[in-house]
């Protein structure tokens, strides 16, 4: 196929916007509702949505002379070294893995039937997945906005601009995801934990570039990562409270202690710091303050 310089008639912004949005926060759901520990499925689903939006990703640099002469089939090069992008994704599912997904679905999905190294195998590796998947999501999320892939607010410029996009759409996506985290973290227990971690995790990503006080945000984000898989004594009592349809008082006690207590606080605080954030940026109505001092010091 020769090169020239015709350019389609027909564009339609709005479809175009309206499926992408669609697509991220169908993508963000995935993340949130995952229950069936498919490393692969997830995998696939996002290595598909980044490589519909690769255009977007690979173009992310200022033009430079060199771009200009460069060869045709440079681009060849380009498409295959996007594989970069997600690269930590590609170590993931390990064959042992694999191997306890087999056994886990010939134990009918019931994890207490694995053994404990079985077991443990299984619950670190998937949630080790999704910090890494997370992270890529976060990285997306940062390109587009600073490039107006994604609405950029107004103390920004955004880097480039790529045309209308359907913010409308985008926005009411983000209200129905913070309901969700709501009714997801409205009650935090041992049953739902590892999602509860999840969903505040995927909407802190989602909000991360709106946020002002990136320093606050980053302690917050830290504080939902799934180091604790590598407390034995954590992983051994959420092993225990599987086992049980009502759980001893001591058991419920020392998971308190250890792991929900602190989750709990820092989903509060995750939740306090998008309001206040929000609030003071005009994405929530503004509270209009008064100064007890002259600010100006005229």
């Amino acid at each position: 196929m020769s090169d020239t310089n015709e350019i389609l008639e027909y564009k339609n912004f709005f479809l175009f916007y309206k499926n992408l949005y669609t697509r991220l926060f169908d993508l963000i759901d995935l993340l949130i509702d995952e229950k069936d520990f498919n490393i692969k499925k997830v995998k696939n689903k996002v290595i598909d949505f980044l490589d519909s939006y690769s255009y977007y990703l690979l173009k992310q640099k200022m033009i430079t002379k060199e771009d200009e002469v460069k060869s045709k089939l440079y681009l060849l090069e380009e498409l295959k070294n996007f594989n970069q992008f997600f690269e930590p994704l590609t170590k993931y599912p390990s064959l042992d893995y694999i191997k306890v997904r087999y056994e886990y679905l010939r134990v009918s999905n019931v994890l207490t039937k694995l053994s404990d190294i079985n077991y443990d195998t299984f619950i670190k590796e998937y949630y080790y997945f999704f910090e890494d998947t997370l992270q890529i999501i976060k990285k997306f999320i940062s390109i587009s906005s600073d490039c107006g892939f994604l609405p950029n607010i107004k103390s920004k410029t955004a880097i480039k601009t790529i045309g209308y996009a359907n913010y409308d759409l985008f926005f009411t996506k983000l209200e129905e995801l913070k309901l969700k985290v709501s009714d997801i973290t409205s009650n935090i227990d041992i049953s739902n934990s590892f999602k509860s971690r999840r969903c505040c995790y995927c909407i802190l990503l989602v909000f991360s570039p709106y946020f002002k006080n990136k320093e606050v945000q980053e302690i917050l984000e830290s504080s939902l990562n799934f180091k604790f898989l590598e407390d034995k004594e954590i992983m051994i009592n959420i092993r225990k409270a599987s086992n049980y349809s009502t759980l001893p008082v001591e058991l419920i006690q020392n998971l308190e202690r250890d792991l929900l207590s602190n989750l709990k606080s820092n989903i509060s605080n995750i939740k306090r710091f998008i309001s206040y954030e929000f609030g003071e940026m005009d994405m929530s109505p503004k509270i209009k303050k008064k100064y007890a001092y002259d600010p100006t010091n005229v």
